[in-house]
């Protein structure tokens, strides 16, 4: 499965949760909610040089992203494998499902999966899990239905070092805030969401604060 979509994400500092979600329902795109919140899970592999790090931290214009992902509070339950290329706001992402059933984090489960994962593409057999991340998720979607949003809370990282799993959580308290949505509706994202000056916002990375800001 491939998907194409702009996608722009930012940190929210010192706010609670409900002023940021009020600040969606009174927006110009008038957020409602769109499915259950729930847990987000992600396993991320790098390869011996860490080259999906370096791209994000170098600023290049397209990086990469490989990520075993998964939802709910710990048991993992055929997680998909992810393959995430971003050129500039523009992601395209490849999915794969794999079949497993596992509790996380759990070294033995760890290496059981990672045969899984690096079996899925040649591409992969070079990379290993370095970092996990785990966060809560609001799910909203714009009235007209074009833009979505994304609140992420409760963020956890956990580092993996030779596929073994520190248990010490590196805790992040900020909110993330994520609006997805079609390539056409750039434009209209831009203009509009930069008028509502209740948000305080600046580019996040999860991924790169589990790998570096927090280990």
């Amino acid at each position: 499965m491939i998907e194409t979509r702009f996608e722009r994400k930012w940190v929210i500092k010192n706010i609670f949760i409900s002023q940021l979600i009020s600040a969606l329902k009174i927006s110009n795109f008038e957020f409602i909610k769109h499915h259950n919140s729930r847990w987000v899970n992600s396993i991320y592999y790098d390869d011996m040089f860490n080259s999906s790090v370096y791209q994000n931290l170098n600023g290049d214009q397209k990086k990469q992203k490989i990520r075993l992902r998964w939802y709910g509070k710990k048991k993992i339950f055929n997680p998909k494998v992810e393959i995430k290329t971003k050129n500039m706001f523009l992601t395209t992402k490849t999915n794969k499902k794999i079949f497993f059933k596992g509790n996380y984090p759990d070294n033995k489960m760890l290496l059981d999966i990672n045969d899984k994962v690096t079996s899925v593409s040649p591409f992969l057999v070079n990379h290993s899990p370095k970092t996990s991340t785990h966060y809560f998720r609001h799910y909203f979607v714009s009235k007209n239905k074009k833009i979505r949003a994304t609140i992420d809370e409760n963020i956890y990282y956990l580092t993996i070092n030779n596929l073994k799993i520190n248990l010490a959580e590196k805790r992040d308290f900020n909110l993330i805030l994520e609006l997805k949505y079609d390539r056409i509706y750039d434009e209209y994202v831009r203009q509009n969401f930069s008028k509502n000056n209740s948000l305080r916002i600046s580019k996040n990375s999860k991924f790169i604060n589990s790998f570096f800001f927090y280990k």
